[in-house]
């Protein structure tokens, strides 16, 4: 990603978030700069006909459950916009983290979906990954 492709990048995380506010923001030129090279984190964008239509988010983790190996890496986001899905911008955002992930030495690549949905856990499931563990989150107010 380059800084050319912030705006792009905030687009999608906002159609992906929701709104605004979960996106995140202040993406400056120097944090484009540190996502290159021997960067813990990368972003890859999948374009058509030169339009943005989404996006893989990576970082390297020292530990994630069901993982055996050290360093991992993590896609912390995937998106491609409902339109433009089914075909295969998801299977070369994928391509491109395991090749990160293998230049950065890892041996696994984690991830993650809602529990709720089955598309996304399908399509984890037909890149090859397994399902290793299901959590239930809780939370109460306390003041």
């Amino acid at each position: 990603m380059t800084e050319a492709d912030i705006d792009a990048w905030e687009l999608l995380q906002t159609e992906l978030y929701g709104h605004e506010e979960n996106a995140q923001d202040g993406l400056t030129h120097r944090d484009v700069e540190d996502l290159s090279g021997d960067s813990k984190d990368a972003i890859f964008l999948a374009f058509e006909n030169g339009n943005p239509i989404g996006f893989v988010q990576l970082s390297l983790r020292d530990q994630v459950g069901g993982c055996l190996g050290s360093p991992v890496a993590y896609v912390d986001g995937l998106f491609v916009k409902p339109k433009d899905r089914g075909k295969g911008a998801g299977v070369e955002l994928i391509e491109q983290a395991q090749q990160w992930a293998t230049d950065h030495s890892c041996t696994e690549l984690a991830t993650d979906a809602e529990i709720h949905d089955l598309a996304a856990q399908d399509f984890h499931r037909a890149m090859g990954f397994e399902e290793t563990n299901r959590v239930v989150q809780f939370r109460k107010t306390v003041s």
